[in-house]
């Protein structure tokens, strides 16, 4: 069965950004998930269309982000439009790699439920990262999660040493479990 990977990754001032994308993308295709680019100027409606294609296994977010949301290349996609469009459309997961995205995961954990009270796993900062942390950490999730697409496997083996950064929500129980667990 063919896995696929949605990656959004708008332009950022981040010095790792770009390094990070060209790892998590290869990473994922050398272990052959499919993976929908989204890179460069990425937009609302590029966010919109993009999630309009069709069920996908999971979603990663490189980007700057806050309390509020994600920042994409024209404004900041608050976490309500978020959770909209991750509804019903992603099986498995969504990992928020900004800094301090703890606010729209517990959001998306409770909203992104669908009619049947499905929910994708979230994973998500609890504070702001180094960007040497966040391009670690989401390359080799992306290197493990291609080996069996088990995304809770795969953050356990990705997680930074102190485990305080990351937490993973296991989407359907919305219980929390911290990188220390």
């Amino acid at each position: 069965m063919t896995y696929s990977v949605t990656v959004f990754a708008p332009d950022t001032d981040m010095p790792l950004a770009h390094d990070q994308v060209l790892d998590v993308i290869g990473n994922l295709q050398a272990g052959g998930v499919v993976v929908r680019r989204h890179t460069g100027h990425v937009s609302l409606p590029d966010f919109v269309r993009a999630m309009q294609v069709g069920p996908v296994d999971g979603v990663i977010f490189i980007a700057h982000g806050n309390e509020l949301g994600m920042l994409l290349s024209d404004g900041l996609l608050l976490t309500a439009n978020l959770v909209t469009h991750i509804r019903g459309n992603v099986r498995d997961f969504v990992f928020l790699n900004s800094c301090s995205s703890l606010l729209p995961a517990i959001e998306l954990s409770f909203d992104a439920k669908d009619s049947r009270g499905d929910c994708p796993d979230i994973i998500c900062t609890r504070l702001p990262l180094p960007d040497n942390v966040a391009y670690g950490t989401a390359s080799r999730f992306a290197a493990e999660l291609a080996k069996d697409h088990n995304p809770r496997r795969a953050f356990y083996e990705a997680r930074p040493g102190q485990g305080r950064e990351y937490v993973y929500q296991v989407g359907m129980s919305n219980a929390f479990l911290t990188s220390a667990a």
